[in-house]
């Protein structure tokens, strides 16, 4: 996604929570606006000195032929009913027969250098936030149910504010909406970011969120958060999303990490009905431009815009409402 995309996700994630009534919205909404920032330093230069470097961004796969391959095989009714949220994608890829049968058997992997791995970036910051919300300033810790018996003997400049703690949430809804992304999850060519489909897809969803969600608004003058929170639920009309008021519960034994891999499979999975592995061979160099492979047909377009947009918003909330309940115990 690009910037625009990245902070109505984090900010609309926030409003799916306050529906929700949950107790994290009380922590988040207030900071809204301070925090939206955090939904696109991942992507920016100064950012990549830290925790942002480019594959930490994506979980490219490609089939696979090596030793253990049957590990990477993910049947399609298994993988559905592993995830816990994408409840988007796991309705589109289950009603519509788009994909083979063959094409679940196959086995599929991503070949991520050392320490580069989405799932590991999300996994991390979000055993950092649990850190953070435990060692929160007075107005955190208040939020967060259970005492902590040691923070009198801290610093209170030492504590995590609360527009702090909403930062490094927004941080983290980067990685969980760029897992929801097809084009971070494909290993062919065409996914590449320059090669006509994945910026231009990204240049399309940032058009349909708007300028309310441009960094120089927000920057500038902006909005209160309030304000920003009221603007991001008006974008379910206009994408045609139907978000429910709920959120759901990661499924046990699962974790962040295992969450992310999941959710890159089936993004992967939804990359290959919009560039057909038939048509565009995972060995191939051809491209998929987006005004062939989705601009000329606005099902598909609509369809992948509702999908990728929900569940980046549902996951992020989900991820977080997760973290949220661990730190609660």
């Amino acid at each position: 996604m690009n910037q625009p995309t990245h902070a109505w996700i984090a900010v609309r994630a926030v409003a799916l929570l306050e529906d929700a009534d949950s107790g994290l919205a009380k922590l988040l909404a207030p900071s809204v606006q301070a925090a939206a920032i955090g939904a696109w330093i991942p992507d920016l230069t100064d950012g990549k000195r830290g925790g942002g470097q480019t594959q930490h961004h994506v979980l490219k796969m490609v089939p696979y032929d090596g030793p253990g391959k049957q590990r990477f095989v993910a049947k399609k009714a298994d993988l559905l009913k592993r995830l816990s949220g994408s409840a988007a994608v796991k309705a589109y890829l289950e009603d519509t027969p788009l994909l083979p049968k063959a094409w679940w058997s196959q086995p599929y992997k991503a070949d991520p250098g050392p320490g580069q791995h989405l799932a590991n970036r999300a996994m991390a910051i979000a055993t950092m936030l649990r850190d953070l919300l435990v060692i929160g300033s007075k107005d955190v810790d208040k939020l967060v149910p259970g005492a902590v018996k040691f923070l009198k003997d801290m610093d209170e400049d030492a504590l995590t504010r609360q527009d702090q703690a909403a930062l490094y949430f927004f941080m983290l809804s980067h990685f969980i909406a760029d897992a929801c992304m097809p084009c971070h999850c494909d290993g062919r060519a065409l996914a590449g970011f320059s090669a006509g489909l994945h910026e231009e897809l990204e240049e399309h969803w940032g058009k349909e969120v708007g300028r309310e969600f441009n960094k120089k608004t927000l920057l500038g003058t902006g909005g209160s958060s309030k304000e920003l929170l009221a603007l991001a639920r008006n974008v379910d009309e206009v994408v045609g999303l139907k978000l429910s008021k709920r959120v759901p519960d990661m499924k046990k034994g699962r974790d962040v990490w295992l969450e992310v891999v999941d959710m890159c499979r089936a993004s992967f999975a939804l990359n290959a009905v919009i560039a057909p592995p038939e048509k565009y061979p995972y060995n191939g160099k051809g491209k998929a431009p987006f005004a062939k492979v989705l601009e000329k047909d606005p099902d598909l377009l609509a369809a992948v815009d509702r999908v990728v947009l929900a569940d980046a918003v549902v996951n992020t909330a989900m991820v977080w409402s997760h973290i949220w309940d661990q730190v609660r115990r």
